[in-house]
């Protein structure tokens, strides 16, 4: 199933098109309508008529195929399968093969004459009147299906736990029977976890102390030996600051070179960055150090106050490398607001002017439009219409490019 969404991504660029064209049709329509006495007045009325006719047709197209996507949704079904409970299948006892089976082409052995087998009873000593340790058991407890341990009761001189046992298990072994039997069965049940999930369980047994080796006293790690120069200001390193005063101190480096003069030419470099960064942080405009262009440039040099000069001892020879102090003051944000301020008065004397040509190609092409269509032309109605849509076709993409190459300060 399908479903149609609304997706409103039409750009200020589309709607601004679309003003122009139903604007510039209704002009047409309300000059029409002041010369409808004429011929040009109703040709010009036909025009507008015809051209807002196609603004709405095309806006509306758009809308449809731009504002609106289609998505594919899938209904959501719920499938229940009928559970069968499983049938132990019929399982066939295995037959038997006797081991000692020999083939029936062997000949058989003769059998011996029975011997007299003389038995021997043997008299086994009385058994203890204590009771036996009882058989595993499944039990239910949280430890299931591993079985249930439950601890015996053992003869007072068993194994390693009687008295005067003080073999190999004295030093392992618990005096307590049941703790002993405990600590077997975590082990057993940390072997089988860590089989099963291939991770080492943590044992809860105290680890017998490890003596502490003899301590060798660590030889004094070097430290490596720096390639900056004594007597490097404060001032290399520090974030840009502001002052009370509202100036503002950058410090810049051009970064190590062989020769002096390619770092002169980076610190100059990153002067003017620097330089230009600051200024569209001032003004607020991302376009105010482009607009000003070598007037900005001119000032580069005005902001450094100091420069720092030092060689590095670097593995591969020594390396220049110079640093400066930027102080962006009171009378260079002056200077940058006047000359914004200028650059902005000619970008209103230019946008004035433009829209100036503008208004006079729009009425050019009426004119021209009405003197094709006078008495004693042979040139078509249709022809005049199509040229003069035309026409204002191409002044208004003039215009989109225009404000897209100079924007407005």
């Amino acid at each position: 199933m399908y479903q149609s969404e609304p997706n409103m991504a039409f750009g200020i660029l589309l709607v601004a098109l679309l003003g122009m064209l139903v604007l510039g049709a209704l002009s047409a329509v309300v000059v029409g309508l002041v010369l409808v006495a004429t011929k040009g007045g109703r040709i010009l009325v036909g025009i507008g008529l015809a051209s807002l006719f196609f603004v709405l047709i095309l806006a509306g197209g758009l809308f449809r195929v731009v504002g609106y996507r289609t998505t594919e949704v899938i209904p959501s079904s719920v499938t229940q399968v009928a559970e069968e409970p499983l049938r132990p299948r019929a399982i066939a006892p295995p037959k038997e093969i006797p081991l000692d089976a020999k083939p029936a082409d062997e000949a058989a052995p003769q059998p011996k004459p029975p011997q007299e087998v003389k038995a021997e009873v043997e008299e086994l000593p009385p058994e203890d009147p204590q009771p036996s340790t009882p058989a595993r058991t499944l039990s239910s407890s949280p430890d299931y299906p591993f079985p249930d341990v439950r601890p015996p009761n053992f003869p007072s001189n068993f194994g390693p736990f009687g008295p005067n046992r003080g073999g190999r298990f004295a030093s392992s072994a618990s005096p307590d029977p049941h703790a002993e039997i405990q600590r077997l069965r975590e082990q057993a049940m940390n072997g089988l976890y860590e089989r099963m999930h291939g991770i080492p369980t943590i044992s809860n047994e105290p680890q017998e102390p490890v003596e502490n080796e003899p301590e060798t006293p660590s030889e004094p790690i070097a430290e490596p030996e720096s390639i900056i120069p004594p007597g490097r200001p404060a001032w290399v390193e520090q974030a840009p600051v502001w002052e009370d005063d509202g100036t503002c101190l950058v410090a810049v480096s051009s970064g190590p070179f062989e020769r002096g003069m390619d770092c002169r030419k980076t610190l100059e470099n990153e002067t003017r960055i620097a330089l230009r960064e600051f200024t569209n942080d001032y003004l607020d405009n991302a376009y105010a150090a482009e607009k000003l262009g070598s007037q900005l440039d001119e000032l580069s040099e005005s902001v450094v106050v100091e420069t720092y000069r030092e060689e590095l001892n670097a593995s591969v020879g020594p390396m220049q490398q110079w640093h400066s102090l930027l102080k962006f003051d009171g009378t260079l944000q002056q200077k940058l607001r006047e000359l914004w301020l200028a650059q902005r008065q000619v970008s209103r004397i230019v946008y004035i002017g433009a829209g100036f040509l503008g208004l006079l190609g729009i009425l050019s092409i009426f004119y021209v439009g009405m003197s094709l269509t006078g008495e004693g032309t042979k040139v078509s109605p249709w022809l005049v219409s199509a040229g003069t849509v035309v026409a204002l076709g191409g002044l208004l993409v003039v215009g989109v490019i225009f404000v897209q190459v100079f924007p407005m300060l």
